[in-house]
């Protein structure tokens, strides 16, 4: 049983929460921002500002309590390794920390009407959020030359963040105590606090208990479950802790087999790994896109031509006849990333997006202080992204095990302290993937829907043999030329015994074995072959299969296309647009913070909105002056306060101005020769209905609103002038 309480961070001042990236030439250092696009503090940040302050608090002698275990507040609640010599350190298993924490962000009310705004007017209303400062070095109290320093701020705020932890014996827990001598201790937060940004206050409210939500995923023996990020998380390819990493771009089964048992240890669960290992089986998790479809990784016998503009797909390996690449002079460049989407309709090719985070590594017997050249880096999968993954096995087995990954505290993948790895799940009602097969007697074709490690007599096998998959192919001959396959190496990093496991070297999934028959034996029937995929497709093949490996596919059609002929489709990631349970919440009254962002918008648009007027005014003047110089009949003042009327009246809908600018311009014929006037503007004849109606088309450099609003002030501003009076100021 745990609870929780509120930490509530309030800045007095423009603070920066460094996310570890620049905004190039613009700014050295970008403010750290949440899957909504609001500054945020990251769980890494509260983690260490409150571990700072526990830890002053310990060398001052003010800690109100004892340590629960007996190292030190810091260690109990934050995790490490103790006090003692550097051997004993080193020796001793380092504890994870009781506490748990979230990223500190916007409270729901604010975060909820930001969320709720049309997407034009919610982009500028977080771009009120930032601003720029910038600094330089200085030399005898002058400015050192390419010294100048800028820096992205946000403006001054209220964050909120969730610190959960055991339940005590008395109503208020040790920690929520420790925690509350601490805090009076922290005066600023973020990038540079040490040098005037970032001050702010702290305050921890009330203890709560933690809401127990019913599993939802507590029946069935095979489940297909959704697996939503809650937080950035990091699969390194290499088990190291320096240099740059290269990461995955999907769930591993090892990861989401390893997240089962850190669940299963932490709720007390008894169990055998022996039977558990047996029982269960993890199919890695890879992208879902937004209709729900399961995305798989790209064949290996597709590639594209580097010289194609198009950057379209072929594959070499066709449905029909034997199949080699084609012997043409242009280079061809074998896709080894990426996903399709299989499905009875159009092939889609997607790619899910990484993210690169600069670390450094830190020194604790330098009080966690920065190693010297130290820095290291690691690509990491965004927030927000959605992946699927098949679960099964014994059906009571797989009930505990998706009880178990529901609980508080359990995370996927590396650096799961500093704050990522965060998760959440829920069930697929239905299967998000149908791979239909193609009955080709004359040859098997095994697709590697996972990574796959084959023995054979206890050695590593890297060119398979029919007989490694079945008994009725034992006398089929592997087809090199029409196969396409890649190999990797790895060693796992043991935790338990504090080092490395044996190295496993494996077949990369999206590979294609290709097997045939010997001459003069008969072809496979479609009786066979239907047995032979249920066998394989069923139970997999090879080692490892509970951690994901060795999932198959047997002659899978999309994998036999002749020529899929299609481009990626770009990347497979779900940008937070409005997520669905805002809508069901309630705003609320406005708060400053939300009146201060209202108006700051209105101010910025309409600057932008008079800076078009003038730009558009420009043009219309020199146009009516080229009318007025010919002899022609000009709009009168009171038919521009007109348009000015209709502009005010539907300024929050532009295209039912644009319809009622129609109407007006053409209601009547005398009206209708007026602004029907032929215009040479460009180059081309154009009609001052159609320019105006131009004005409000959406474009890339104006919204719908800025237009209409420009719009406005042209029309008031020629009906000023028209009428012998000053332009309105």
């Amino acid at each position: 049983m745990r609870c929780r309480a509120q930490l509530t961070i309030e800045f007095l001042d423009d603070w920066n929460s460094s996310s570890g990236d620049s905004l190039g030439a613009v700014a050295a250092s970008a403010v750290y921002r949440n899957e909504d696009g609001l500054p945020a503090l990251g769980e890494g940040t509260v983690k260490g500002l409150l571990r700072e302050a526990v830890r002053e608090l310990e060398d001052l002698g003010r800690a109100p309590l004892r340590p629960a275990i007996g190292y030190s507040w810091t260690v109990d609640l934050f995790g490490g390794r103790g006090a003692g010599t550097t051997e004993d350190r080193i020796q001793r298993q380092p504890s994870a920390g009781i506490l748990g924490f979230t990223g500190a962000s916007l409270p729901e009310r604010e975060r909820t009407w930001l969320l709720r705004q049309k997407p034009a007017l919610r982009e500028r209303l977080l771009a009120q959020f930032f601003r720029f400062l910038s600094s330089t070095a200085l030399v005898d109290g002058m400015a050192d030359d390419g010294m100048l320093r800028t820096v992205e701020v946000a403006i001054p705020c209220r964050l909120v963040s969730t610190i959960s932890g055991p339940v005590g014996q008395s109503p208020e827990p040790d920690w929520y105590r420790v925690l509350g001598a601490a805090l009076p201790l922290l005066r600023s937060a973020g990038l540079r606090r040490h040098r005037g940004l970032g001050r702010c206050r702290f305050e921890l409210g009330p203890v709560e208990d933690c809401p127990e939500t019913p599993s939802i995923l507590s029946k069935a023996a095979s489940e297909w479950i959704r697996i939503v990020l809650q937080s950035p998380a990091v699969f390194p390819l290499e088990a190291r802790s320096e240099g740059l990493l290269e990461g995955h771009d999907y769930l591993p089964g090892s990861a989401l087999w390893g997240a089962a048992i850190q669940a299963l240890v932490s709720s007390g669960e008894a169990f055998n790994p022996v039977r558990f290992e047996r029982d269960l089986r993890f199919s890695p998790g890879y992208p879902l896109t937004r209709e729900d479809r399961w995305a798989v990784p790209i064949p290996l016998t597709w590639y594209q031509i580097k010289a194609d503009p198009t950057q379209a797909v072929h594959n070499w390996l066709g449905s029909t006849g034997r199949s080699s690449e084609p012997r043409d002079d242009r280079r061809k460049v074998q896709i080894r990333s990426g996903y399709v989407v299989p499905g009875p309709g159009p092939l889609r090719l997607v790619r899910p997006a990484l993210r690169s985070r600069i670390k450094t590594a830190m020194d604790e017997e330098r009080h966690d202080r920065p190693k010297p050249g130290q820095l290291y880096g690691f690509a990491t999968i965004p927030a927000g992204s959605h992946f699927a993954a098949r679960v099964g096995g014994d059906p009571d087995t797989v009930a505990a095990v998706l009880a178990a990954l529901e609980s508080d505290g359990v995370r996927l993948g590396r650096a799961r302290n500093p704050g990522f790895g965060q998760f959440k799940i829920d069930r697929l009602e239905v299967p998000p993937v149908e791979f239909p097969s193609e009955d080709l007697t004359d040859r098997v074709v095994i697709y590697l829907l996972s990574d796959l490690a084959l023995y054979r007599d206890g050695t590593p096998v890297l060119q398979p043999r029919g007989e490694d998959f079945s008994p009725r192919l034992a006398n089929w001959a592997w087809s090199a030329q029409e196969s396409s396959v890649r190999v990797r190496t790895y060693a796992p990093w043991n935790a338990f015994h504090q080092g490395f496991d044996y190295q496993r070297q494996l077949l990369v999934r999206g590979s294609v074995l290709v097997f045939r028959p010997p001459d003069g034996e008969q072809e496979m029937n479609s009786a066979a072959l239907a047995e032979l995929r249920e066998s394989l497709e069923s139970d997999g093949i090879g080692a490892y299969r509970a951690e994901g490996f060795g999932l198959v596919l047997v002659n899978p059609a999309f994998a036999l296309r002749d020529e899929p002929g299609i481009p990626f489709d770009g990347e497979v990631t779900r940008e937070i647009e409005a997520p669905a349970d805002v809508e069901a919440k309630e705003v609320g009254p406005p708060t400053p913070l939300t009146c201060w962002l209202a108006a700051a918008a209105d101010r910025d648009c309409a600057i932008e909105a008079e800076c078009q007027a003038r730009s558009w005014l420009v043009v219309l003047e020199a146009l009516l002056a080229q009318q007025k110089g010919r002899g022609y009949e000009l709009p009168s003042p009171s038919q521009w306060a007109a348009l000015q009327d209709l502009a005010t009246r539907y300024r929050g809908a532009p295209d039912r101005l644009r319809t009622r600018l129609a109407e007006y311009c053409g209601y009547s014929n005398p009206r209708r020769l007026v602004w029907e006037q032929v215009l040479r503007l460009g180059g081309a004849n154009v009609t001052l209905r159609q320019w105006l109606a131009s004005l409000l088309e959406p474009s890339e450099t104006s919204s719908p609103a800025i237009a209409v609003l420009a719009f406005e002030l042209v029309a008031r501003a020629i009906q000023a002038r028209e009428g012998g009076r000053d332009e309105p100021h």
